[in-house]
């Protein structure tokens, strides 16, 4: 069994919320990899790939780092791509225009086309990896199809934080997504992608569920972050939980790997990452002794595909004191089994079918918000805000409507849900950065 670290960082050109220093965490961390002999991957959005002080550093590297493409979309990239900017800034984080959601598919190709043929013109050849907090499904078939990635990687399940639901998927580690649902793995070789898309940010497998919603899944401005993000205060800028995040993660119950990613994003600026230089030694470390293997999202992304021809089962297994968490996932489905106060429950199961499409196959988000999901089962079901039907407004609680959204169900060939509510993102009111969201 391989226990696998991607350290990836991305950078953006542009961060209008408050004067930041977005070169310095680059030079940081690139400095640091070096000192510590250690793999890196660095993702470009478009406006950074605009600007010398970002790509000549990286260039002059040669091929000591891994370089990718970071896929959220900028006043800059729209008028490359001939398209209209809705935002309100140069880079916007809102869904309507910040991510490919926002933009009808031909749109998106357009975007990608530009996107990547920048990229080559900097650096001399096509990126290999790419990511971003969520691609869609088109965006991510078209890419692949056209230029032929080695991995991708989205964000972490998550509750309306920065506007953005994740919610019911892969758990952590990597999976093949169907055509049809970028967020849901797909259960034969005919209707899946064949790009591996890695889960980011190093989510606290038994804290992260929970944290932010109300008893049950009540409405919340934004969950919080339990992450091995340096800028996590309960996460990976406590250097406690980082020493029992390595220990648990790595403990030898996963079934075909154990996996986490460690970086991050340079909106933060240096200060709030400065524990990143600890970790970066840790994992260094770790590696010294056996205990891991630190490489690039390319390589795990390389290694995942010669090695599995569909989603593989895996499985993460942790303790904290007298509670445990048990998760599971495989192409069909993931599950979650909790032990507190001396009691066993699952807490969580969803199920997986590659003909069950996201909400953005052929519709652009209008919105600020967005939402990626697969089916529940059981578990946290975030109610939907009053006034805000989402996709399947009519599954509700009772009768009638029950019945019109398993037909719903029926007609898209997905299993009934009845009794259940789907559920939809949440407005934020602050974002990871803990900066205002308007």
């Amino acid at each position: 069994m391989r226990n696998i670290v991607n350290i990836v960082n991305f950078l953006r050109g542009c961060e209008p919320r408050e004067p930041v220093d977005l070169l310095e965490p680059m030079r940081r961390q690139m400095a640091l990899l070096e000192r510590y002999d250690l793999p890196g991957t660095f993702l470009l959005q478009y406006d950074a790939l605009l600007d010398p002080r970002f790509t000549e550093p990286l260039r002059a590297a040669g091929d000591r780092f891994e370089l990718g493409l970071w896929l959220e979309m900028v006043e800059p990239l729209c008028a490359a791509a001939g398209l209209p900017w809705r935002g309100r800034f140069p880079w916007d984080w809102h869904a309507r225009c910040g991510f490919s959601v926002g933009y009808l598919p031909e749109e998106r190709e357009r975007l990608v086309d530009s996107a990547f043929a920048k990229f080559r013109e900097v650096f001399g050849a096509y990126p290999k990896v790419m990511g971003s907090w969520t691609i869609d499904a088109h965006t991510l078939c078209y890419t692949h199809k056209t230029y032929g990635l080695d991995a991708s990687c989205n964000c972490k399940d998550q509750v309306g934080t920065d506007g953005y639901t994740l919610w019911g998927g892969y758990y952590n580690g990597a999976y093949f997504p169907s055509e049809q649902n970028m967020f849901c793995p797909a259960q034969s070789s005919a209707r899946q992608l064949g790009v591996p898309v890695f889960r980011m940010l190093g989510s606290d497998p038994l804290d992260q569920y929970d944290d932010g919603l109300g008893p049950d899944g009540e409405p919340a401005p934004w969950q919080q972050v339990i992450t091995l993000e340096p800028s996590s205060a309960r996460g990976g800028g406590n250097p406690a939980w980082v020493d029992w995040y390595f220990r648990e993660n790595f403990n030898g119950c996963s079934l075909a790997y154990a996996y986490t990613q460690a970086g991050q994003e340079n909106s933060f600026g240096w200060p709030q990452m400065t524990v990143l230089e600890p970790q970066l030694e840790k994992i260094a470390a770790l590696r010294a002794a056996g205990r891991l293997e630190a490489e690039t999202l390319g390589e795990s992304g390389r290694w995942f595909s010669r090695s599995f021809a569909l989603t593989p089962a895996s499985a993460m297994s942790v303790q904290k004191g007298e509670r445990r968490s048990l998760w599971y996932n495989c192409r069909n489905y993931r599950a979650n089994l909790l032990l507190e106060e001396g009691r066993i429950r699952l807490r969580d199961c969803f199920l997986f079918r590659e003909d069950f499409p996201e909400r953005y196959l052929q519709a652009r988000e209008d919105r600020d918000v967005l939402c990626f999901e697969t089916l529940p089962l059981l578990g946290r079901l975030p109610r939907q805000r009053e006034g805000d039907p989402g996709r399947l407004g009519a599954l509700r609680r009772r009768g009638g409507a029950a019945d019109e959204a398993k037909q719903q169900a029926v007609d898209r060939g997905c299993p009934a849900q009845a009794g259940r509510s789907y559920y939809s993102p949440t407005h934020p009111t602050t974002s990871r950065t803990g900066r205002p969201l308007a």
